[in-house]
């Protein structure tokens, strides 16, 4: 007769415990099992008002024998397998662990949940190349200010956090409007190129569409040229949207000269790179820009 393992009870105890317990502030959506990405739970939390919140993941580790806890009972630990941590690392919303010992004799009164922030730990040190890495909890929610202080508190800190690896710098949100706006510290060191890379694609792109406004108020004037100061701080980079941007800015300001310049050299940055040659995306580019080489020409008489 098949039997059920008192692994599988185990696991099923945690999950349906820290679904329950979380419920009162989330939504909560059980992940299909058999799609072998580690997680347990997706949850949506909303603000006390109704209002939806923020998405979070978490994973569910219950058990006595594989989660470590430390003698004074304030930490635990526990062996994630290198390649989950490595994909939760990928992703769009934090992930968290839930470490559930077993023995505790929890229910929905009594609990005691050991977390561990995978997302900002991941982002603070990189994921081991061996098999398994042992990650220690952050924090612990037994109660229901800690169970707040999670919910409002730490997953806002940890969705900033996280931005910063994509090279955005954001305020951590809150579930009320406040005067006094808080920005996560410690990690733009490490993100400092992303940052970088983030500002000049921000300033770029955001120059073009203003350019391609048809008539331009006081404001988005100021705004223009607010960018284009910044846009020259990144002019010596390799980067050919960088000299088309102020190309197409010299152009509208009828200074034909300076335009048909910064059109030639991304023109030349974009044939010095190897990936472009003979892919129609980047021809198309190429004979859009040569287009304004020549009506620059004609506009200085050269044709």
């Amino acid at each position: 007769m098949t039997k059920i393992s008192n692994n599988l009870v185990k696991a099923n105890f945690g999950v349906n415990l820290v679904s329950f317990v979380l419920s009162k502030h989330c939504l909560v959506r059980h992940v299909t099992e058999g799609t072998d990405i580690g997680i347990d739970l997706y949850f949506e939390s909303f603000a006390p008002n109704g209002e939806p919140f923020l998405h979070f993941w978490i994973q569910v580790k219950t058990g006595d024998s594989c989660i470590n806890v430390s003698k004074d009972e304030k930490t635990a630990s526990f062996q994630f397998d290198s390649e989950h941590l490595d994909y939760w690392s990928k992703q769009p919303i934090p992930v968290f662990a839930f470490l559930v010992p077993y023995q505790l004799n929890q229910d929905s009164d009594n609990f005691k949940f050991f977390v561990v922030d995978i997302t900002d730990q991941t982002l603070r040190e990189k994921v081991t190349t061996q098999q398994f890495k042992t990650l220690t909890s952050d924090f612990i929610v037994s109660e229901e200010d800690e169970l707040e202080e999670f919910v409002f508190n730490r997953v806002p800190y940890t969705t900033a956090v996280q931005k910063i690896s994509y090279g955005i710098i954001s305020t951590i949100p809150t579930v009320r409007p406040e005067y006094q706006l808080s920005l996560p510290a410690g990690l733009s060191p490490k993100y400092s190129k992303k940052i970088i890379k983030s500002i000049r694609r921000t300033v770029t792109f955001a120059l073009q569409d203003i350019l391609a406004l048809p008539k331009e108020s006081e404001q988005i004037l100021h705004d223009k040229d607010v960018l284009l100061k910044i846009l020259h701080i990144f002019e010596d980079d390799k980067k050919w949207e960088i000299p088309y941007t102020l190309g197409r800015k010299y152009y509208m300001d009828l200074n034909f000269q300076k335009a048909q310049s910064y059109f030639a050299k991304a023109i030349e940055i974009i044939e010095s790179d190897p990936n472009t040659l003979n892919v129609p995306v980047w021809e198309q580019r190429k004979n859009l820009i040569s287009e304004f080489i020549i009506a620059c020409k004609q506009r200085r008489g050269l044709l």
